[in-house]
């Protein structure tokens, strides 16, 4: 990034935009459905969103380094920053993962919604909403969700249906939550 005093976190997470994201999610939706219509899928509307500058826990991130280098220099009157992580194939989830569609569906839940892992579990109640929501892009999604999973943060690799996405060599970490929803994941 262009300014190496930013803060690594999703611009859901900046201002008070968190206790608004249902909304912003929906009114969006309804503000442009021409970019995505026929779209189910949370991420992918998330990935949409992201680039006509709508707040989401989505953060960007390139795979190719001369990319990253551009966005570090973009500005000239700010020190830029080049982060690099070092993630394993092995962690790096798809578009269509099931663990991408539970932490990018908590952008439909109130912004109250809140867990705590120790109380709950994987088949509570507490959880139903989240997987009726799950359920309308992934019909055979079972009534599991792993609670820790929401909590943390993941490497997602796109489908690079796009020119800005296939340009840019995009990728995206989606950020989880804390144990409420409107503090973004620690992990």
């Amino acid at each position: 990034h262009y300014n190496a005093s930013y803060r690594l976190i999703p611009s859901i997470y900046r201002d008070n935009a968190p206790f608004y994201e249902k909304e912003i999610f929906y009114d969006t939706i309804s503000t442009i459905p021409q970019e995505v219509n026929g779209i189910n899928s949370a991420f992918e509307i998330l990935t949409k969103f992201q680039h006509f500058g709508t707040p989401t826990r989505l953060l960007d991130i390139t795979t190719n380094p001369l990319v990253a280098l551009f966005f570090a220099c973009k500005v000239n009157s700010k020190d830029g920053e080049l982060l690099i992580f070092s993630v394993k194939n092995s962690e790096i989830k798809l578009f269509d993962s099931d663990t991408v569609s539970v932490v990018t569906n908590i952008v439909k839940l109130p912004y109250d919604f809140d867990i705590d892992c120790k109380i709950h579990k994987v088949k509570d109640k507490k959880f139903d909403e989240l997987v009726h929501k799950i359920r309308n892009e992934k019909p055979y999604f079972e009534n599991l969700v792993v609670c820790d999973d929401l909590k943390k943060s993941f490497f997602v690799k796109p489908k690079l249906d796009n020119p800005r996405l296939i340009k840019q060599s995009g990728a995206f970490i989606v950020c989880g939550m804390d144990e409420v929803k409107y503090l973004p994941s620690k992990e």
